[in-house]
This record gives structure tokens, sequence and C-alpha cells, in this order.
């Protein structure tokens, strides 16, 4: 257990992947800027960040970490900036980034999939469940966006939360575990859950 730490060489550092790391950072750092800005939660997929003004030379492996990060589908390399509607835009010195803030349906039901996970493990976690305990999960809403991503994402979903089923109902019911809220979009969401 208690052995020296390896000894390393620093010629083996790789200083392109440090400096690549430092870029990917600043870059994660400036998108997180314009999300702010534009107001965008980063659990809110968006389409692309494109980045400009700077000799890149980054591998993908780092690109993919960047829209890991920034939760973005597509992170391009461009030789201008992209300005308008639908794009916020942050610099520093030679490096800059656009992020596209338009929501698409698609991505707005990703984020809400995103959101309701989050939230049932929140229940999950304040009503002392493990992995192992499978539960039920019950689902009011009035709101046509949030039964869509129910219906059409059910399957993540359970699997996302460790249920055995997830079931849209009419209104709240009565069971062990409930939490009404009210998400960033105004919907007003009711989750119930019971062990299975």
């Amino acid at each position: 257990h208690l052995q020296d730490w390896p000894k390393f060489k620093k010629a083996k550092i790789d200083a392109e992947l440090l400096t690549g790391m430092t870029l990917a950072r600043k870059i994660v750092e400036l998108a997180h800027a314009a999300r702010a800005e534009a107001k965008i939660k980063v659990r809110q997929p968006l389409a692309e960040l494109r980045i400009t003004n700077y000799e890149l030379r980054i591998i993908d492996a780092l690109l993919k970490l960047i829209a890991e990060e920034v939760n973005v589908k597509s992170v391009k390399i461009s030789p201008e900036l992209v300005e308008g509607p639908g794009w916020t835009t942050k610099a520093d010195g030679t490096l800059s980034v656009s992020l596209n803030t338009e929501i698409t349906p698609e991505l707005q039901k990703e984020g809400l999939l995103r959101e309701l996970t989050r939230q049932i493990n929140d229940l999950r976690k304040k009503a002392g469940l493990t992995p192992s305990d499978t539960v039920e999960v019950l689902i009011a809403s009035a709101d046509p966006m949030i039964q869509s991503v129910v219906k059409e994402f059910k399957a993540p979903l359970r699997k996302a939360v460790i249920a055995k089923s997830v079931k849209l109902v009419n209104a709240p019911r009565e069971t062990p575990w409930s939490h009404e809220l009210e998400l960033d979009t105004h919907e007003k969401i009711w989750i119930g859950m019971g062990r299975t």
C-alpha cells in the first residue's frame, strides 16, 4: 500500500497534449460564458460550437471532450466568427467561440429528458433509495412537450432512473414519495414514486 509515487521523466510529458488541454479548458470557459449570457443551462443540449481566430492544433479526442463539457452536438473550427440571431460569441485575445443558442424542438426534448432524469434521481436520493432499489415512477403534467418526452423516451428514462416502469398519469396520486416542480420553461410537473 505505502509505495513511493512512480518516478517520471520530464521529457516524457507530452507538451502538445498539455497545451491542447489548456486550450480546451479556455474554449470550455468561453462557451460556458456564452451559455450564461444566453441564460441557457449546461443541461440543455445545443447544436454547435464554432471555434475561430486561432491556429488550432487540437486532436479529435479534445474536440469530443469540449463537446461533452459544453453539451453540444458538434464542435467545428471555423475561419470566421459567426454572429447574428441564434448565436452568442465570446472572445479572449486571439481565441473566439460562437455558440449556436437556437433550441430546436428535438434539443428541447433532450433537455427535458435530462431534467426529468435529474429530478427523478434527486427524488430517489431524498427517499434514501440505493441503485439496487427498483421503483415505479408516475409523472403528471398538462404540458404536451413533457408528455411527448415521457412517451418517446420511456425506455432510456426507465434505465437512467432504475425504474421498472415510467407512466404518465392525469393527476397526482398517493405515492410513498412525490415532488412537484416548475421547470425553467414554466412547465409544471408532478413526479411520484414507489418501490416495486
